[in-house]
């Protein structure tokens, strides 16, 4: 399998088509790149940073027909009837242009969506981990930390969903955002080995390694 790098990606706007683009949130994706692809997308409101637009988790997918599928194995909206697939394009001062059409949060109808990315560098040196929660009907939770960037997603046994966003800075991990009841289920990010900084209170679940590398460039 392939090598794919890692991406950091935070969403400069989007748009439910016809209505003009807007960001009412501060999205950030983190990509652990590697052989699985895995990727955390965490969305909490700017007017209300103890909530969130969206959160899940999933894999990156390459279609054949030159578009890309995010299958999402965690979902805090539940499992959606329609696959979350799109096309982007990179527009001239090296943003992404994504197409593709999405539930209307709003309406819950589908519609026509553009959304603007814009990848965060991720120097040579960094080190990436790349984390999963599984339980015997699959996989429930979902890490990515990519240098000085984390975001953790786990759905516990009742269903509700939970994510955390944490930063190094000052030459210590600290939590940023956090969405839902479960954090004591997160890291708060790894150490330099790869091991949970802070790991999960019930002593029958533990967080497997996918990814840990550094990324040289």
């Amino acid at each position: 399998m392939s090598q794919h790098p890692p991406l950091v990606s935070r969403r400069i706007s989007i748009r439910l088509l016809p209505a003009p683009p807007s960001e009412p949130t501060d999205t950030l994706v983190l990509n652990g790149g590697g052989t699985s692809r895995f990727f955390t997308d965490f969305r909490p409101l700017l007017q209300d940073p103890g909530d969130c637009e969206w959160v899940f988790a999933g894999c990156k997918e390459k279609l054949a027909n030159g578009k890309n599928e995010w299958v999402h194995l965690i979902d805090n909206r539940g499992p959606s009837e329609s696959p979350d697939v799109g096309t982007s394009e990179t527009l001239l001062n090296g943003d992404e242009l994504e197409r593709g059409e999405m539930n209307n949060p709003e309406t819950r109808e589908l519609c026509a969506y553009e959304e603007v990315w814009r990848d965060e560098d991720v120097p040579p040196g960094s080190k990436v981990v790349v984390a999963q929660l599984r339980r015997g009907d699959g996989i429930h939770g979902i890490c990515v930390q990519v240098g000085t960037d984390y975001q953790g997603v786990v759905q516990d046994t009742t269903g509700h969903v939970t994510a955390q966003r944490s930063r190094y800075e000052n030459g210590e991990w600290g939590v940023t955002e956090k969405y839902g009841e479960g954090v004591d289920l997160l890291p708060l990010a790894f150490d330099d080995l790869g091991q949970p900084i802070k790991g999960v209170t019930d002593k029958d679940e533990e967080w497997e390694i996918v990814e840990n590398y550094t990324y040289t460039g």
